[in-house]
């Protein structure tokens, strides 16, 4: 397990089972990964990325993305508990187990 703190991000790049859909989630090559990347839903764990220290523990279920042209895409996921709002890249690049393109296009068709 990886677990270095830079300032307000604990870096955490770990395997886990997705909570929405049972997929087994590998690390990913580069950066740190935080969603499922067949469903793209989440849990509500972190008050600062890594920290694990949210009291919330909600599902977080993605609503829609955001294009930032060179930069990627953000996921923008919702709390089904809290409510917050918040935002993670996808994965698209990863050479293991990239995130679901089409599904993440399906996402702004529903919402």
């Amino acid at each position: 397990m990886q677990n270095q703190h830079h300032s307000k991000f604990t870096v955490r790049n770990e395997s886990f089972v997705c909570c929405h859909c049972a997929l087994p989630v590998q690390p990913l090559r580069k950066g740190c990964r935080n969603h499922c990347p067949k469903c793209f839903h989440s849990l509500h764990v972190d008050v600062f990325p890594g920290d694990r220290l949210n009291q919330c523990q909600g599902l977080l279920q993605p609503i829609r993305y955001e294009y930032l042209g060179r930069n990627g895409v953000d996921i923008v996921f919702k709390c089904q508990k809290c409510h917050q709002e918040s935002k993670n890249k996808a994965a698209l690049d990863d050479p293991c187990q990239p995130d679901d393109f089409d599904e993440l296009l399906g996402l702004n068709k529903n919402g």
